[in-house]
C-alpha cells in the first residue's frame, strides 16, 4: 500500500472513532498520560492541518498544535482536516520529494507514513478512553507500525527493534 493510500486508510479508520465521541467524553483520561480525549482529538486534527500546510505551502507552523482544532464539532473538524491533508499530497511529484516538518526535512513518503500511524495510534487512544469497540483494519494497524519500525531502524534509531521474522509478524 502506498503512503497516500495508507494515510487515507488511517483517516478512514479514525473517522468513526472520532464521530462516536461526545462532549461528555472530552475530559476522560487516555493512554497518552498527558492528554485527555479532547486534547488527543486536538492533536489528531492539528497534525492533519500541519500536513495539509506542508503539502500546500511547503512547511507548517507548529503553533497550529497549540490552537483549538476541535471547535464545536470534532467529527466535522476531523473530516475537513483529513480531506484537506490527503488532497494536499495527491500529486505524485510531492510524494517523490521531501517534506519539511517542524523537526526537519524527511522523505515525503516517510512523513505520510508517520501521519498515517499517528491516526491509528491516537484513534486507538480515543477508542480505549471512550470504551469503543473497534474492528481494526490490519493494513492500518499492524502494517503501519511494521513499516514505521523498519524505517526508523534504517534511519538508525536505536530505540527501534524489528522482530527477527520481519515486518508483519
Amino acid at each position: 500500500m502506498d503512503p497516500l493510500t495508507r494515510l487515507q486508510a488511517g483517516v478512514d479508520q479514525a473517522r468513526p472513532i472520532v464521530a462516536a465521541v461526545g462532549e461528555g467524553d472530552y475530559a476522560k483520561a487516555t493512554p497518552c498520560a498527558e492528554w485527555n480525549v479532547r486534547q488527543v482529538l486536538g492533536h489528531m486534527i492539528g497534525v492533519l492541518v500541519m500536513f495539509r500546510d506542508i503539502g500546500t505551502q511547503g512547511q507548517a507552523d507548529p503553533e497550529v498544535l497549540a490552537q483549538d482544532q476541535v471547535g464545536t464539532n470534532a467529527a466535522e473538524s476531523f473530516d475537513a482536516a483529513g480531506k484537506a491533508a490527503v488532497a494536499a499530497w495527491s500529486d505524485p511529484d510531492k510524494l517523490a520529494g521531501m517534506a519539511m516538518l517542524p523537526t526537519g526535512e524527511i522523505p515525503a513518503q516517510f512523513a505520510l507514513q508517520i501521519l498515517a500511524t499517528d491516526m491509528v495510534v491516537h484513534g486507538w487512544d480515543v477508542a480505549s478512553a471512550t470504551g469503543q469497540r473497534v474492528e481494526w483494519n490490519p493494513e492500518t494497524g499492524g502494517r503501519n507500525s511494521a513499516v514505521l519500525r523498519v524505517h526508523l531502524q534504517r534511519a538508525g534509531d536505536a530505540r527501534v527493534r524489528v522482530p527477527a521474522a520481519g515486518p508483519g509478524t
